[in-house]
């Protein structure tokens, strides 16, 4: 940023009038002075990490009562420390008679496809030995399953982006199909409904 652009920008930021900036040029300018400018968005009263954070709990709460109907044990914000790969899996949950394993990520949007489909996969690939630690033997199979509220902006992302997520073609049915008799390995998307209790008790409060 040069001299001059930089003063007018001090000039605009001193009379009040950031919002008719950039939000490049402001970030920018402050970049230049060694800060940094975060950009905060509240929505109805409630800040929109509160609301992202509700709506993941929500979906890992969710998860949680439901893989117990279907046999398996569950373990969620599962840590581990495996070949110098660190992380959690949200939903870690373990079939015992059938040695399948159920590796879930819980988001409350999509985000960065590219790191999540990374960091996906490396859950996935360790989930065999990670069984052997949590559940005491190693798994036969293995369901890598990205969960969301379901809401239309998720849906049209995943539509858009169908050969990215080719490894993930599962939904809702298959999914529930494979824990109710896991027989193969397994990669989908799966929406959970009544995501809008959430939105409804977020929006109250702040």
């Amino acid at each position: 940023m040069d001299l001059g652009t930089s003063r007018f920008v001090t000039q605009q930021i001193e009379a009040g009038r950031i919002g008719q900036l950039r939000v490049d040029v402001v970030r920018g300018h402050f970049a230049a002075l060694g800060a940094r400018a975060q950009l905060g968005i509240w929505w109805n009263g409630a800040g929109i990490d509160r609301l992202l954070d509700d709506r993941h709990a929500w979906v890992v709460d969710r998860l949680a009562g439901q893989l117990p109907r279907f046999h398996f044990r569950v373990l969620s914000e599962y840590s581990f420390n495996e070949f110098g790969e660190r992380g959690s899996i949200d939903i870690f949950g373990g079939r015992d008679d059938v040695r399948a394993v159920f590796v879930g990520e819980a988001k409350s949007e999509w985000g960065s496809m590219e790191e999540t489909l990374r960091r996906q996969d490396m859950k996935r690939c360790l989930a065999p030995k990670l069984a052997e630690e949590a559940f005491g033997w190693r798994a036969n199979l293995v369901a890598s399953v990205l969960i969301f509220p379901d809401d239309s902006t998720a849906r049209r992302t995943a539509q858009r982006f169908e050969a990215t997520l080719a490894g993930y073609p599962a939904r809702g049915r298959e999914i529930r199909a494979w824990l109710q008799g896991p027989s193969d390995n397994l990669g989908g998307i799966w929406f959970l409904s009544n995501a809008a209790t959430v939105r409804h008790r977020t929006t109250g409060t702040g």
